[in-house]
């Protein structure tokens, strides 16, 4: 079952219970990234308990424009750019730091604009995500009252990639630019 989306308690009550009957539901829910979705639901009045049995991942995406791979150049992260990448690479969990290789001096990339993007320097769109899975750990924290923080605790020790982190990696390949990523993501 898709729903287009959960705006009030009455949809994320039917969506819960839908779930809890054996249906596999699919539905968007507008938070700021995917830690919000549990207080979401649960200022919705969805009982907190019974949220572990239905959700099985919490994912969020943001898209953000793909640079032109044309006109696209190399340059050095200015000073407060490459202390965010730092901060942020080093958050990583240490799986993500063996495949993300990426030392300073930190290279990111700008588009100018050329005639293959229109002057633009931007084709199309391309998704940050982050993904939260659904643990037993996880069921602790939700059935003795959840925050933000303590969700977010739980997160970083699943090794869960945030919004941000996403798009820095992104970025550093070459595929988004920087600042966007740092605009985007400056709630998540």
């Amino acid at each position: 079952m898709m729903v287009g989306e959960i705006r009030y308690g009455e949809t994320a009550s039917l969506s819960v219970h839908a779930a809890l009957t054996g249906h596999i539901v699919l539905a968007t829910l507008h938070t700021n990234n995917a830690i919000g979705v549990i207080p979401r639901l649960i200022d919705m009045k969805v009982d907190a308990f019974l949220l572990p049995s239905v959700l099985n991942v919490m994912i969020s995406q943001r898209l953000v424009g793909q640079l032109c791979q044309k006109c696209k150049q190399v340059v050095s992260a200015p000073t407060k750019i490459a202390e965010i990448i730092k901060k942020e690479l080093a958050a990583l969990s240490e799986e993500s730091k063996k495949a993300a290789k990426y030392k300073e001096p930190y290279q990111v990339w700008r588009s100018p604009g050329c005639k293959e993007c229109k002057n633009k320097g931007r084709v199309g769109r391309i998704a940050i995500f982050e993904a939260l899975a659904m643990t037993p750990e996880l069921e602790k924290i939700i059935n003795d009252q959840p925050t933000e923080n303590n969700i977010l605790e739980e997160a970083k020790r699943q090794g869960m990639v945030t919004l941000r982190q996403d798009g820095i990696l992104k970025a550093l390949e070459g595929l988004v630019s920087i600042e966007e990523i740092i605009r985007e993501t400056s709630e998540a």
